[in-house]
């Protein structure tokens, strides 16, 4: 008797516990069902791609390859400052608001190795100058304490004027021509044999200049020209498509044709440049 009863009471516990486990699960699936809809709520993830905003380093604004108004090379990169005396100057930070750039002189230089020299640069009449306003400095700290005036183009620089730059033109260079001719340019002058010709504009990717003839010319003293450029089997030919006009848009008005050499030249062929 009492080992029925005994056998009664495990089943029914057994029944109970069965009963309440399977509720159990029906609770927990709805529940974490419902937890999970949470996880979708998580837009933290989204704020990583405030990451995104991080802005990049900022890159020199004058980097490039020009001429000095006093016929040298200017050579920017955003490490160095060089120029065509030989000389080497090292970056160390620079201020595109403020346009100035402070760097160290290279050991191999012949002035001032190893001090510290402060560029600032300026725009004035749509043109850029820069002065070299400290280039002794013991410090780096005494290079960013110098200032020129850019206010003052003529003798703002220490008492000197600013020097202008220009994006050196492809063709810079001193060249013979095909009928036994000189020409030396740059991006201030075209001087053609005793001629020269003072850049007003000029375009590297459109291979013209445009230029007022010096009043001192023996031909058209005072009026404008228009040089074109091409290169043909890896040779410079240039056509002066304009040497009379009585104004500078006259000037460019003027055209030659670069797919004809032999006759493009206003009925006449280029003129073939060799490099000296």
């Amino acid at each position: 008797m009492n080992m029925l009863l005994l056998t009664l009471f495990a089943c029914g516990d057994k029944t109970e516990d069965t009963g309440s486990f399977d509720t159990d699960v029906e609770d927990t699936e709805t529940e974490d069902t419902d937890d999970t809809d949470d996880t979708d709520d998580t837009d933290d993830t989204d704020d990583t791609d405030d990451t995104d905003d991080t802005e990049p380093p900022a890159v020199l604004d004058i980097i490039g390859t020009y001429t000095d108004s006093w016929g040298g090379s200017q050579i920017v990169t955003e490490d160095t400052w060089s120029t065509g005396y030989g000389s080497i100057f090292h970056i160390s930070q620079f201020d595109n608001d403020a346009g100035s750039i402070i760097a160290q002189n290279d050991a191999g230089n012949s002035y001032n190795p190893d001090l510290f020299s402060k560029f600032e640069w300026t725009m004035d009449n749509d043109g850029l100058y820069y002065c070299q306003s400290a280039y002794d400095a013991a410090t780096e700290e005494d290079a960013m304490n110098a200032a020129a005036d850019a206010t003052d183009i003529t003798t703002g620089c220490g008492g000197f004027g600013w020097t202008e730059l220009r994006n050196q033109l492809d063709i810079t260079g001193s060249f013979s021509d095909s009928w036994g001719g000189s020409h030396t340019i740059d991006a201030f002058t075209w001087v053609s044999g005793s001629s020269s010709y003072h850049v007003l504009e000029s375009d590297n990717e459109l291979d013209y200049l445009i230029a007022q003839n010096d009043s001192g010319n023996s031909y058209n003293p005072d009026l404008f020209s228009k040089f074109e450029w091409t290169m043909d089997n890896g040779a410079w030919y240039y056509c002066q498509s304009a040497y009379d006009a009585a104004t500078a848009e006259d000037a460019m008005n003027a055209a030659a044709d670069a797919t004809d050499i032999a006759a493009g030249c206003g009925g006449f062929g280029w003129t073939g440049l060799i490099a000296e």
